[in-house]
């Protein structure tokens, strides 16, 4: 029944709202020239390039850095709540909520689907569908089980919660 309550609660679209995890950047390596070791340029052009250069030039795809970063976006459907001391946590009372600072909120979330968002996230953008890229949230806590059987990562619970305030709070 709990998981039935709270699954009824993400669907919902005034509980479950879109967010957008912000992800590390990776790393991509230019497709036109040589990178050293270190990760710049050679100056060196790659046969199967797409802009030839001369050898020992500045490769004009990187500008001679070999690659760029990306920054990676993930979304997700979250429930969050801004005003974390009323509604909802009035019936999950997760322990802590009223040491919480002005800015925070609690998010409820699918595991299987972002969990590992949520834990490796840079920063998070939370209900675009009102705020679009507004402000970015970050991580407070790791994430915790949610429910029944919620005995560490490996457990059979289905949710998770945790917590995330702006930068600097409110």
């Amino acid at each position: 029944m709990f998981d039935e309550r709270v699954k009824f609660l993400l669907d919902k679209r005034q509980y479950g709202v879109p967010c957008t995890f912000l992800m590390p950047p990776r790393r991509e390596q230019c497709s036109n020239c040589i990178p050293l070791k270190t990760g710049a340029s050679s100056g060196a052009y790659r046969d199967d390039g797409p802009v030839p250069f001369p050898k020992g030039e500045v490769c004009p795809v990187c500008r001679g850095k070999g690659g760029w970063d990306l920054n990676a976006r993930e979304e997700g459907i979250l429930i969050v709540l801004f005003d974390f001391k009323q509604g909802l946590t009035d019936f999950l009372r997760p322990g802590g909520t009223s040491e919480m600072p002005e800015g925070t909120c609690m998010i409820i979330g699918e595991r299987s689907k972002t969990w590992e968002l949520f834990t490796k996230c840079n920063s998070m953008i939370l209900n675009t569908d009102v705020y679009g890229d507004g402000a970015p949230y970050y991580r407070k806590n790791e994430a915790v089980p949610l429910g029944l059987f919620n005995a560490g990562q490996q457990g059979r619970s289905r949710w998770f919660f945790g917590y995330a305030d702006r930068d600097g709070g409110s």
